[in-house]
């Protein structure tokens, strides 16, 4: 379960129709199966986040599919291939040895940003980052 799948999950528990849903843009999945314990469809769990954030997030988005996690950066053009099973703690990168399981998540990760037309960060001229740092500093 992700934090988007709070809305759709809470809308289907009050009861609200699933056709005022639908008429809205949501990217989550009603989670109400897995507190009923019937079977729960979801084939991967996705998440986009195409920006910065002070506290140093960058802007990346991932897929966990099963056992496996592949997160890809967007300030560094770079993947990560991770089995959770295996390694929870995300500390040894299978991108290099797992490469077919990479590029199947890859496409299946690039095919959900264009289904629902995932934003992307796009370049500020005017950022001036000496004079963003001394605004921290002073702050």
């Amino acid at each position: 379960i992700i934090s988007m799948d709070y809305y759709p999950t809470l809308m289907e528990l009050a009861g609200i129709s699933s056709e005022k849903i639908n008429a809205q843009t949501v990217d989550g999945k009603s989670m109400v199966s897995l507190i009923e314990e019937t079977e729960n469809e979801r084939e991967a769990v996705y998440w986009h986040y195409p920006h910065y954030h002070q506290e140093g997030g960058v802007p990346y988005s991932a897929v966990r599919d099963g056992n496996w996690k592949l997160i890809e950066n967007f300030e560094t053009n770079s993947f990560e291939l991770y089995n959770l099973e295996n390694d929870i703690s995300e500390q040894n990168n299978l991108i290099e040895t797992e490469p077919e399981k990479a590029e199947t998540l890859k496409v299946k990760l690039s095919k959900w940003r264009d289904e629902v037309d995932a934003q992307y960060a796009t370049p500020n001229d005017a950022f001036d980052k000496k004079r963003e740092r001394k605004k921290r500093v002073n702050n």
